[in-house]
């Protein structure tokens, strides 16, 4: 009769404090033996078909058909029990960042991106988001790590973000932004990822026309705080050619260029990360990557925009603005002085006019580039006293010229 009691005793006291503390009580699972009763936030939702279950160890509570078990300590039998000290039960985790967001592919009105597949088995799908410049973010789930993104405006420059969503509804965080421009060009683009993985993670551009011809390569920011160079290669990744293929880096140094500087706080100048000699090898990830890029596709000219901070003819200075430096050998100055020539064409000034100059700085993509793996290469730099409209013209027009000269465009 005592247990009988008990056992009551225990029932109604769970009734009495679900009644007194109804907003505030939850349960644990049966199974989490050894844990404790804990308690939620007064605004969670009421218990709903419940069924209580007591015996002299435990209390059992049935909620929606999930047995809940209270396990409680009673220090007399002819008291009411006593709950344990509160303890939080566990949350499943959210799931991890998705890795690896690249654009693979960009053609008419249309980006093709794609990601890792990330390792959590309760994954329900991906939601990848997407704006233009000026615009508002669009979002698209999908359950696979791919996806071609159509309907997009040439022309614009596209930011884009994945994150990854489990059975449960929880959310990772978005993964870093990539960028990518579409564009009607009727030449196939490919857009490959540079030290893809690590933090130099950078775009390069491949631009094949179907048809044989020289492989050029244009380079902007190399150093981050030389707008005109990496916004004039932005423009130039949208290019269609006529013949051969141009690899197009519009933003090298993605670290410097988010914090406008020469190079980011605590790293070192790219542009001095290069081979010095035939035997050394680059410095850093990001240099190793790119001057593997330009093994890789047999790059025959390459040209790098960069900016100074004075004129090259102010004698005041020793600034390398307005001039393009090139490095001699394979006929290189035929073309780079009918570079310079075509610019000061349309320039009035004299001290603002462009100069030709030999031996790009040892250490620099171009120096390396020209002198071991025998690219025809240079240096193109603007002063940035003018306007940045002014500037990126200069940059656009050096480059059409070289591929103008080239039968590329």
């Amino acid at each position: 009769m005592q247990k009988v009691r008990t056992t009551l005793s225990r029932c109604m006291a769970v009734l009495i404090i679900g009644i007194l503390t109804w907003s505030t009580l939850t349960v644990l699972p049966q199974d989490a033996k050894g844990l404790t009763i804990s308690t939620i936030a007064p605004s969670s939702p009421h218990l709903a078909n419940t069924d209580e279950i007591c015996d002299p160890e435990a209390i059992t509570i049935r909620m929606n058909g999930i047995p809940y078990t209270y396990h409680t300590s009673v220090s007399n039998s002819n008291q009411l029990p006593a709950l344990k000290p509160l303890a939080t039960t566990s949350k499943a985790s959210a799931p991890s960042v998705p890795k690896g967001l690249k654009v693979v592919s960009i053609g008419d009105g249309r980006l093709d991106v794609q990601w890792n597949k990330n390792p959590e088995t309760d994954l329900k799908h991906y939601r990848l988001a997407y704006k233009p410049a000026g615009g508002s973010y669009k979002s698209v789930f999908t359950s696979g790590t791919s996806y071609s993104l159509t309907g997009l405006t040439n022309g614009k420059k596209y930011t884009l973000k994945v994150k990854a969503i489990n059975q449960a509804g929880e959310e990772s965080s978005y993964c870093s932004f990539v960028y990518a421009t579409p564009t009607s060009s009727n030449s196939d683009v490919q857009v490959k990822t540079l030290a893809a993985g690590t933090k130099y993670a950078t775009s390069m551009y491949v631009i094949n026309s179907g048809k044989p011809g020289p492989v050029v390569m244009v380079v902007g920011g190399v150093h981050g705080n030389e707008k005109a160079g990496y916004t004039a290669a932005r423009k130039i990744s949208q290019y269609k050619i006529s013949r051969g293929t141009l690899l197009v880096i519009p933003e090298a140094n993605q670290l410097a260029i988010k914090a406008n500087r020469r190079a980011a706080k605590g790293y070192s100048d790219l542009n001095r990360s290069f081979p010095q000699s035939a035997s050394q090898a680059p410095k850093t990830v990001l240099a190793k990557a790119i001057y593997g890029a330009i093994k890789d596709y047999d790059v025959d000219w390459l040209i790098d925009l960069h900016e100074g901070y004075d004129y090259y003819k102010n004698p005041k200075t020793s600034s390398v603005g307005q001039t393009l430096i090139y490095y001699p050998a394979n006929s290189t100055k035929t073309t780079a002085q009918a570079i310079v020539n075509d610019l000061n064409r349309g320039i009035s000034s004299s001290i603002k006019k462009f100069s030709l100059l030999r031996y790009p700085v040892k250490g620099s993509l171009a120096r390396a580039a020209g002198q071991y793996l025998g690219v025809r290469a240079m240096i193109f730099e603007t002063c940035d006293n003018p306007s940045l409209s002014v500037r990126v013209g200069y940059h656009v027009q050096a480059v059409n010229k070289l591929l103008s000269t080239l039968n590329m465009r």
